[in-house]
Order: structure tokens, then C-alpha cells, then sequence
């Protein structure tokens, strides 16, 4: 929580972070920026005025994390 928001109620929190998140934290994901793949892996999600984010912390040692819409994100799946 950031100073100065207020505390989520604990049914939006558990809405914002239920089992129907498709990008969890945790998650190993992709994007494209640039005609560059970037890797990451999912911080948090946010929903700002109704739009979901996902923050991701870049594999590339950036010492930020990116902020993108959900629509722009996709999971790195496992190979067998």
C-alpha cells in the first residue's frame, strides 16, 4: 500500500487478485517494444479507472519495473 491511498476493502482486494487473474504474480511473461522481446516477470496488477495493469520486473536488470496494459502482455508457457 502507498502512503496517502486508502486500504482496499478486502472483497475489491480479493477480486483484484483472485484465481481468475490470468497474469498472477509470479507469472514468467513477454512483450514487444521496439521489434525487441522483453521478459519479465509479473510484480503486481492494477486496475486504474477500470483498465488493468500488470507490473513487471524486466530480466534485463532494469532497476524499475514497467507498467503495461494487460492487452499488450503474454505468458511464457512451459515447454514439456
Amino acid at each position: 500500500m502507498v502512503v496517502g491511498e486508502p486500504a482496499l476493502h478486502p472483497l475489491q482486494y480479493v477480486l483484484e487478485h483472485s484465481l481468475m487473474d490470468p497474469f498472477p504474480i509470479g507469472t514468467r511473461v513477454f512483450f514487444l517494444e521496439g521489434g525487441k522481446t522483453r521478459t519479465g516477470t509479473v510484480q503486481d496488477t492494477e486496475t486504474i479507472e477500470g483498465l488493468r495493469f500488470v507490473i513487471i520486473k524486466l530480466d534485463d536488470g532494469s532497476p524499475r519495473p514497467v507498467k503495461l496494459p494487460w492487452s499488450s502482455v503474454n505468458s511464457v508457457s512451459k515447454s514439456n
